[in-house]
């Protein structure tokens, strides 16, 4: 966590009274021109900043010409798949629409994992949850706890070894969490961008 940024962010909010998100986008517009300054151009520059914690990274791509593939990307889901002709194309738009409750957020994050363990980054922008109830899901779903014993059960309740493994092997798969309620279309795409190798957007509303 970059504390001394995010002190500096607070202080600025309350002081000058800009919003924290307007210096976040300076920040990596400013990096940006900075790499572009040192190195010429900054096409190929990405900045994947963290707005909870401040971390960020510059990421320097290439472009790499592999081998097209069937242009179908398998949710997990073998019935799903099948009803997808095999999966969904890469280039293709899919809404995801039920009732309240019925687990629109569960399903959506189980496909998100299976993709981005099977063939990469997948940004998932969430415009309701908190991040807490998101990785209390998943790791419901990795323990065989249901995400109330997670998220609000009492201590004796949880198997702490089983909660653990689940976290460890959540963080090595790149599923890269978004939680602005107020993200814009613009953002968004922003955020697609800076992410490298990404494979899916998934945007839960």
């Amino acid at each position: 966590m970059n504390t001394e940024l995010l002190e500096a962010l607070t202080i600025l909010e309350k002081e000058k009274d800009i919003s924290k998100e307007t210096l976040l986008d300076a920040i990596e517009n400013s990096l940006i021109n900075a790499c572009k300054n040192h190195f010429g151009k900054a096409d190929n520059i990405r900045v994947i900043m963290d707005r909870e914690t401040c971390d960020y990274q510059l990421i320097q791509e290439k472009t790499v010409v592999e081998e097209a593939g069937d242009g179908a990307v398998p949710t997990g889901f073998k019935t799903l798949d099948g009803i997808l002709g095999g999966g969904m194309l890469r280039s293709g738009l899919y809404i995801l629409a039920a009732r309240p409750g019925m687990g629109k957020t569960t399903l959506s994050l189980q496909v998100s994992d299976n993709i981005a363990k099977t063939f990469g980054p997948v940004l998932f922008v969430s415009l309701e949850m908190a991040l807490e109830q998101i990785q209390g899901k998943r790791i419901a779903r990795m323990t065989g706890l249901s995400s109330h014993t997670v998220l609000l059960g009492p201590a004796e309740s949880l198997d702490y070894d089983r909660v653990v493994n689940a976290i460890s092997a959540l963080e090595r798969v790149p599923l890269y969490i978004s939680r602005r309620s107020t993200a814009t279309v613009a953002q968004i795409r922003r955020m697609a961008k800076q992410t490298p190798d990404l494979q899916c957007v998934v945007i839960d509303y």
